[in-house]
């Protein structure tokens, strides 16, 4: 192959890269903004931080909500049900909160333990004050799941037939158990974007989707899916927060973060 035949074919190449990031970035625009919070971040608390034998104190600690890995977590104490989790940061434009509520090392442990389906979510404002919103988040653990394998249903439906078009049932009882446990070690993606979700995907959105200078937020825990471990095994954990001003590069972003202050 000639020297200039190869040059073309790069230069092809590159050009495709560039076209699949910018739809990329216009697909995952509000994906979440990690800046946000790992840049900007003053100060995070939380009401109580779950304490295990042979594990360090800072194990589950409020910071490892915040870390960008979802395979960590923030997990409440199990004597405090109304847990709530605090962050303090440089005033930024937000519209939008993506959550992970629930222990995402790997999808068995996430069904383990609980995982966060009612919270209370404050807004605290430049201005002083405060604006309350309550959200439903949907049980994270199969999102990846459904998303590798495009399948709707539950992953013992997915082992009694593993095929998209059903064409492979399967009946032996100790294939389906090894199917489900296989697909259990799997990592738990939250999907979209590394440090975050991406639109309707653990979201709570502030009212009618307006762009808000903060501060701060502070979310309140009020109910949960109920973990499948027996009693006294299951915990209540966040394993990621991300802060999501929507579309960073708008030109309604940017004015606004010019007075943002």
């Amino acid at each position: 192959m000639s020297f200039s035949c190869k040059n073309f074919l790069l230069s092809a190449v590159m050009i495709l890269l560039c076209i699949v990031t910018v739809s990329l970035q216009g697909v995952l625009g509000d994906a979440g903004d990690p800046e946000l919070i790992t840049l900007q971040r003053k100060s995070v608390k939380a009401s109580s931080v779950l304490l295990e034998k042979g594990k360090p104190p800072s194990y589950y600690a409020a910071e490892r909500a915040l870390d960008g890995k979802v395979n960590t977590a923030w997990c409440a104490s199990q004597d405090d049900p109304g847990a709530t989790i605090e962050l303090e940061f440089a005033p930024a434009p937000l519209k939008t909160v993506h959550v992970f509520g629930g222990y995402g090392a790997n999808i068995g442990l996430c069904k383990h333990n609980n995982r966060i389906k009612d919270c209370e979510l404050t807004f605290i404002l430049t201005s002083g004050k405060t604006v309350t919103v309550r959200g439903k988040l949907y049980d994270p653990c199969e999102t990846s799941f459904h998303m590798d394998k495009e399948f709707e249903g539950s992953m013992e439906e997915w082992c009694k037939n593993p095929c998209h078009d059903k064409s492979c049932p399967e009946k032996d009882p100790k294939k389906i158990q090894e199917c489900i446990r296989t697909l259990e070690r799997g990592e738990v993606k939250w999907v979209g974007y590394p440090q975050g979700g991406v639109s309707g995907v653990g979201e709570i959105s502030t009212p009618n989707g307006e762009l808000l200078c903060v501060k701060g937020i502070k979310l309140k825990i009020l109910s949960t899916y109920p973990g499948r471990g027996s009693k006294g095994t299951c915990d209540t954990c966040i394993s990621e927060i991300v802060l999501s001003p929507g579309y960073a590069g708008s030109d309604d972003v940017k004015e606004f973060r010019k007075k943002c202050k």
